[in-house]
């Protein structure tokens, strides 16, 4: 990260919400339709953005920016305003599953999951994301059409006791 700050603006400009529009245009195109659809290589990112020679995917690894310098990248200073947003939208995603789940037991289930789908403070804004919207859509649908067939049925099987 501190190879970035050194490396952006000063050798290239700020991004102007490049990085955000390449992830989220990244995820919304299905490999299946897209067949020239880019592998994610982290290591080009950061090579881009620091000016600084890593391993690559060619040769076995990935070495990423994380989503805090991507966003460092696109907005500068203003950085920490998507990096809020996203703490704040995952503050809600939480909240939702723990108050609209079907009980609290059903809800901290459903919440367990949120934790490996965030990923860490290394992790690249597109791998951030995307598993974060995945996660969401999965879990939503789990929580209105499978929670409800299983609960009852452990009900039911609980007063056979």
């Amino acid at each position: 990260f501190s190879a970035c700050l050194n490396y952006v603006p000063s050798v290239l400009p700020y991004q102007k919400g490049n990085v955000w529009k390449d992830a989220l245009g990244y995820m919304f195109k299905p490999k299946i339709f897209f067949s020239d659809k880019a592998i994610l290589d982290d290591s080009q990112s950061l090579m881009e953005y620091t000016g600084v020679t890593v391993a690559g995917a060619d040769e076995g690894t990935s070495i990423s920016l994380g989503y805090f310098g991507d966003n460092y990248v696109d907005f500068g200073f203003f950085m920490f305003i998507p990096i809020a947003l996203i703490g704040f939208f995952i503050g809600f995603v939480y909240k939702f599953f723990l108050t609209k789940a079907l009980n609290k037991i059903w809800g901290y289930i459903l919440v367990i999951p949120l934790f490996s789908s965030i990923g860490y403070f290394e992790t690249s804004l597109v791998k951030k994301i995307m598993p974060l919207l995945t996660y969401l859509i999965i879990v939503f649908i789990f929580m209105r059409l499978v929670v409800p067939a299983i609960d009852k049925n452990l009900r039911i099987n609980v007063k056979r006791g």
